[in-house]
């Protein structure tokens, strides 16, 4: 199974790109906004993360910027009648922390914004998906004492809502833990919290 890559982009069409690495070309299937991006950076050297498909007809190579999103995807075709298009259309129109603060959220709007989405599935999105994010333990990683009770339990609620969200896009706890322990001072919302953790690990 193919997770990761590294080669130079040899060529770019509407669905895919060809990524040559030791001397083989591999076609890689990509949302509309990173084929864009492999365009721009034809003849250059790019690394993706993939998530490999093998059916009887062949082998598919679903290519990502992202860990998390490789991970996001395996989650949605987990989904009762989400396929690989549906699912790459929607990875391409909302970053991993916009996905999951939507699914905490159970906000189907986003979801209805991406190509071949309806309501029906967008729905069933949010309750197949919504215990696979939702939180189960509070972390003693709540602000410094001195914080109003209220604000202290609202921060303590996004951390927790944060860690679970990390774990379930594949980090190890103690790699959530780490990160999140660098924004315990943030007053960042779900959404910038997760983004920021992401960046962090990333690095």
């Amino acid at each position: 199974m193919i997770g990761w890559i590294r080669g130079r982009v040899l060529e770019v069409w509407a669905q895919e790109a060809l990524v040559e690495t030791g001397g083989l070309g591999y076609t890689l299937e990509m949302g509309a906004n990173q084929l864009l991006w492999m365009k721009a950076h034809q003849g250059q050297v790019v690394e993706r993360h993939v998530y490999t498909v093998m059916r009887e007809d062949g082998i598919r190579l679903f290519a990502f910027d992202s860990l998390a999103k490789r991970e996001l995807f395996d989650k949605l075709l987990s989904v009762s009648g989400v396929g690989p298009k549906a699912a790459m259309s929607i990875l391409d129109l909302l970053e991993p922390e916009q996905f999951i603060s939507c699914i905490l959220a159970q906000d189907e709007r986003p979801f209805l914004q991406a190509p071949g989405i309806g309501k029906k599935i967008a729905s069933r999105l949010l309750l197949e998906l919504k215990d696979k994010f939702k939180h189960t333990e509070v972390l003693d990683l709540s602000p410094k004492s001195g914080t109003k009770a209220g604000a202290a339990q609202t921060q303590r609620m996004v951390l927790a809502e944060a860690r679970s969200a990390l774990v379930n896009l594949g980090f190890m706890e103690k790699e959530a833990d780490k990160v999140l322990k660098k924004h315990l001072e943030s007053s960042a919302g779900l959404d910038e919290l997760i983004r920021l953790c992401l960046q962090d690990l990333k690095q």
